[in-house]
This record gives structure tokens, C-alpha cells and sequence, in this order.
């Protein structure tokens, strides 16, 4: 069952958001999604609803060792699941069309259509290639999306209305409940990661083969005693960033964001956006929290400035502590990703004060960070108060 969030959905059509939405097209994007999410998601939820006649023996099959990948956003998740991923002797991954349908009913129907298309020389691949690329180009530079690519499977609870990821189109304090999931109260948070595990053995049973789940998603930072829960054998890859590249980066992501959908911010308002420092801040403390509590043998830290300096020797290094095996086949594949690095460089530069931030301030909150992971800071320490 859909166990969609009603009363949030009202609240968020109804309700004001945090920033200027004046402009045609933020208001053809919001009359659209007011008039077609219902009938998506009452679609969805039928075909949902089916798979449990049609296809009953999923909710049979559990995810063995799973691998979560997780971290605050902008903390090169992105990066490692899509190194990850090409290991596809070891792993299977959401791709952005099975989010959009996560019905086995759907999947196998659009398998089907795929083969027949191909038969008839692709012609409906080849009309849709093009409006695909116009359509999701924009969002290239802040996170590259195509219906075919390993994609984060926090979508799973878009259906549910339950995602921080519709905080992208509604901007709202109204959306911490469900940042901070693990301390949501019961039986709520039961039904959505119930859902979340139904959707995971529906993707095993449609594309598992064997193989475990590759899972990536900044958001899970604060499920993961949730999904300890759901999935005891569980493994964590918690990757962490600078905090004070990763606070500029986070901010400047959802500013853009906003500003593709027509959102701007108001005359004289800082860019500095508090909710999300506040929501890095609490995803850093939870993780932390959590896996102190964790067996050892279940997670593992990864640095992004070591990950994007040497990519091979970070996976090598996750693979050999969470014991997965290593391949002949992949350690080819790090072999390019390590050349790829070498040539990479970045096109993002962020400065603290267009966020009306400071190193200082900063290392006052996120101190505990800076002192676990080794990070050098640019001033003295200085008391952290209650952080």
C-alpha cells in the first residue's frame, strides 16, 4: 500500500514558501504539479497494489549485505556510486526510470515495449532521446539526471510525498520531519520505511540476479538507524567533505535550483539559507551518533578530498573493509576511473562570504567534524557550546 503523506501535501500546496514565486513559470510549475501528482501517484499506487496479485513472491526476497552509500550532500556521493556501479558483477542500482515506475507491473511492461522497440530498430528510444536531453540538460551542472543512469532511490518516498527532495519545489520549514526521520514518531515512520523495503525487494526481484543492492543517497544520513532496522546486514560507505566547501556547495545546489524553477529570493535577503545548515548540521551529529553505537564491520569512512585523489585506492580500500569481492573485471574499470580523476578538474568555486558565512563560524559548529576527520581549520578553535 501507498502510504501517501495527504496532510503534507496539503500543507505544501497550500501553504507559503520561503522564497518569492512570482515569476509565470514558477506558477505553471506549481498548477501543474497541484493537478498532476495526485493522478501519477493514484496510477502508481494501483499498479503498486497489483504487483501483490501479480507478481506475490518479492515480498519474499530480503536484500543481502546491502551497501548504503551515504553522506551530506555535495560529499562526492554522486561520484563514488557511479564508480560503484559499474561493478555490476557485485551490485544492483535504481536507475531513474524504474523511480519514476517502481511497480514490477510497470517495469516488465516498459521491459517488454523496450524489446519490441528494439525489434522495429529503436524508433521510440530515438524520439525520446532528444526531448530527454533538452528536458534535463539544465540540471547538468548541478547533478546530471537520464531516465537509464543509477539514481538515488530516496525517489521511493517521493510517491509517499514523504521526500526531502520535494523541499526542491516547496521550500518549507515544514519538511523537518520528515530531515529527521529516525526520531519520527511511530507507526508513521514504520509504514514509510516498510514501504521503502517493499520498493528495494520489488527492484531485487526485477533486477537483482543475485547480486546485492548499491544504494546512494545524501538524504539517508538521518534513516540509518531506520535502515539498520529494515536491513540487518546493512554496510555503510558515510563519505564527508570540508564542511565549509560542503555548506557553500549545498547552498549554492538548491539557489540554483530554485532559480531554474522561476524562485528567487526576496530584495535584500541574504543567500545564506539557515534550514540547510541546520539540516547538514543534524545529518553530521545523527550519523556520528548512530554508527558509535554500529558494529565496526558494518560501515566505513571516506574522505572526499582522498576519494577524488585517488579514486582506485579509496575503493580498493572500502571493498577489502566491507569484504566485497574484487574482480578482475572492475579493478579495470578503477583503473580508468583513477585516470579520469587525474584529468578531472573542477568547474565549481565557492566563497563563504556569498553565504554571508565565515571560516570562524563555521568551525564553531561544525568543530566535531573538523576534529574527527582531520580537517585543518583557518582559525583558533574555539568553544562549541552545545554542539
Amino acid at each position: 500500500m501507498l502510504p501517501f503523506q495527504f496532510g503534507q501535501f496539503f500543507r505544501m500546496i497550500f501553504g507559503a514558501t520561503a522564497l518569492n514565486e512570482s515569476t509565470p513559470r514558477r506558477w505553471v510549475i506549481r498548477i501543474l504539479f497541484t493537478l498532476l501528482f495526485p493522478l501519477y501517484e493514484l496510477f502508481n499506487g494501483l499498479l503498486l497494489a497489483l504487483d501483490f496479485v501479480l507478481f506475490p513472491k518479492f515480498k519474499r526476497l530480503e536484500a543481502r549485505r546491502p551497501v548504503f552509500i551515504i553522506g551530506n550532500p555535495r560529499s562526492g556521493t554522486t561520484f563514488l556510486h557511479r564508480v560503484m556501479a559499474r561493478d555490476e558483477e557485485n551490485f544492483t542500482t535504481t536507475r531513474l526510470w524504474q523511480l519514476i515506475f517502481p511497480s514490477l507491473t510497470a517495469q516488465y511492461t516498459i521491459r517488454l515495449l523496450g524489446r519490441l522497440d528494439r525489434t522495429l530498430g529503436s524508433p521510440i528510444s530515438r524520439a525520446l532521446q532528444g526531448p530527454q536531453d533538452r528536458l534535463l540538460k539544465g540540471a547538468d551542472k548541478v547533478h546530471k539526471l537520464r531516465l537509464d543512469a543509477p539514481e538515488e532511490d530516496e525517489g521511493f518516498f517521493v510517491h509517499a510525498f514523504a521526500s526531502g527532495f520535494l523541499s526542491l519545489i516547496f521550500p518549507s520549514p515544514k519538511w523537518r520531519a520528515y530531515q529527521q526521520f529516525d526520531q519520527m514518531a511511530e507507526p508513521r515512520r514504520t509504514r514509510l520505511i516498510t514501504f521503502y523495503r517493499r520498493c528495494i525487494q520489488r527492484h531485487l526481484y526485477f533486477d537483482g540476479q543475485n547480486r546485492a543492492l548499491l544504494s546512494k543517497n545524501p538524504l539517508f544520513c538521518t534513516k540509518i538507524e531506520s535502515l539498520y532496522r529494515a536491513f540487518p546486514q546493512a554496510r555503510f560507505v558515510y563519505l564527508v567533505r570540508n564542511p565549509a566547501e560542503a555548506l557553500c556547495s549545498i547552498q549554492n545546489m538548491v539557489y540554483e535550483i530554485h532559480k531554474a524553477q522561476g524562485m528567487s529570493i526576496r530584495a535584500g535577503e541574504s543567500r545564506r539559507r539557515p534550514h540547510l545548515i541546520n539540516f547538514a548540521l543534524d545529518s553530521y551529529r545523527h550519523a556520528m551518533e548512530v554508527f558509535d553505537r554500529a558494529p565496526q564491520d558494518s560501515f566505513i569512512f571516506v574522505r572526499y578530498e582522498d576519494l577524488v585523489r585517488a579514486p582506485r585506492k579509496m575503493v580498493e580500500r572500502i571493498y577489502e573493509k566491507l569484504e566485497i569481492p574484487l574482480t578482475v573485471a572492475y579493478q579495470h574499470v578503477l583503473d580508468e576511473e583513477e585516470a579520469r580523476a587525474r584529468a578531472y578538474r573542477s568547474e565549481h568555486e565557492y566563497a563563504l562570504e556569498q553565504f554571508d558565512m565565515t571560516h570562524r563560524e563555521v568551525e564553531e559548529l561544525a568543530g566535531f567534524i573538523y576534529d574527527r576527520f582531520g580537517y585543518a581549520r583557518h582559525t583558533s578553535p574555539v568553544s562549541v557550546g552545545a554542539v
